[in-house]
């Protein structure tokens, strides 16, 4: 499985079609079907779905690996599944790398969402798609080596996923919004081009609806939410305070999905932070409990929030996670690692 993955950084081609098809079909069936005992079921429609919480308040105590925004970041990837666990941390997989870990089931690894579109660090290739997709040149080189990063990217998500159902986790971002739509807590994406019409005009046009289909229900399949015993997860601020069961059933409250996945900094109400982690958490958690996000960028390690309850940690410009040990409190100035070689 790891030469796998990393044969996926190394191919400059894009997935076939019936490969990634059944990749994506074993993937939202996994997710569709986690186990309610840490992911609570909503229902809709009369039908049960995997909600949008995860909760690990009952699990064993486990180091968490927060990975954030990944934006087409193969590399990435690679680089964090052969990184050593600090020998310094106080965990059973100190000195593993994440591979080994995840194997033993003896970590937890989140992603914070955001899986397509490069943003600034291919900006030029950006622009450069964006004039030949106005002239109707949908699956030019940029374009396409652009798609191959993201997919690439997919496909090794999914693999872990499907793989370590239990211990590998992702949420879902702004950015998982393959048809560009404005319903279901989403919004339509630009910024460096006109990208999320040029990734749907794209798939149309190499692969069909059935592939396009098939991203939309992975999309809508992944949590909102990740609960651990002194740690809450999710890719965005939240808006405003969230109750447990809203979150849960976020399938049927899209401001739900659109609060935790688009919140720009200072809109978030006061105290929103502080307010639902009282809902996740019981009382004698919450002391040193933080909330870890990503979506906007920071430019150093980290960046304090709320009051210095929540800890945003996306930099674009560096692989850094966040390591989080259970009981102990959180610390951005140590707990931030590179994983870069």
């Amino acid at each position: 499985m790891l030469e796998l993955i990393k044969s996926i950084y190394e191919n400059p081609h894009l997935p076939e079609h019936n490969e990634l098809h059944a990749l994506l079909e074993q993937t939202v069936s996994s997710l569709e079907s986690e186990n309610s005992f840490y992911r609570p079921y909503s229902k809709l429609k009369g039908k049960t779905f995997g909600g949008g919480l995860l909760t690990f308040l009952e699990q064993a105590e486990l180091p968490v690996i927060v990975v954030p925004d990944l934006h087409a970041r193969q590399k990435f990837i690679v680089d964090l599944l052969s990184y050593s666990i600090p020998p310094n941390t106080p965990a059973d997989c100190r000195g593993m790398t994440v591979w080994e870990a995840l194997k033993e089931k003896k970590v937890y690894v989140v992603c914070l969402g955001d899986l397509f579109h490069s943003e600034g660090r291919c900006s030029d290739r950006w622009k450069k798609a964006l004039k030949k997709a106005q002239k109707k040149e949908i699956e030019s080189p940029e374009m396409t080596e652009e798609m191959t990063e993201c997919l690439g990217l997919l496909e090794m998500l999914m693999l872990l996923k499907n793989e370590f159902i239990e211990n590998f986790h992702i949420l879902k971002g702004n950015h998982e919004n393959v048809l560009n739509s404005c319903d279901k807590g989403n919004h339509p994406f630009y910024k460096f081009a006109d990208e999320g019409n040029m990734v749907y005009d794209f798939l149309s046009s190499h692969y069909d609806d059935l592939i396009i289909q098939e991203i939309d229900w992975f999309e809508n399949s992944l949590p909102l939410c990740a609960v651990f015993r002194n740690l809450v997860l999710s890719h965005a601020e939240p808006s405003r305070m969230y109750t447990k069961k809203e979150i849960i059933n976020y399938h049927t409250d899209y401001d739900v999905v659109y609060g935790m996945t688009w919140t720009q900094n200072d809109f978030a109400e006061n105290g929103s932070v502080e307010d639902t982690i009282k809902q996740l958490l019981p009382a004698n958690l919450r002391k040193d409990a933080v909330w870890i996000t990503g979506h906007r960028p920071v430019y150093e390690k980290y960046a304090l929030r709320q009051g210095g309850h929540l800890i945003q940690i996306h930099n674009p410009n560096e692989e850094n996670v966040a390591i989080v040990i259970p009981e102990l409190k959180f610390n951005p100035d140590i707990d931030i690692y590179s994983v870069e070689p």
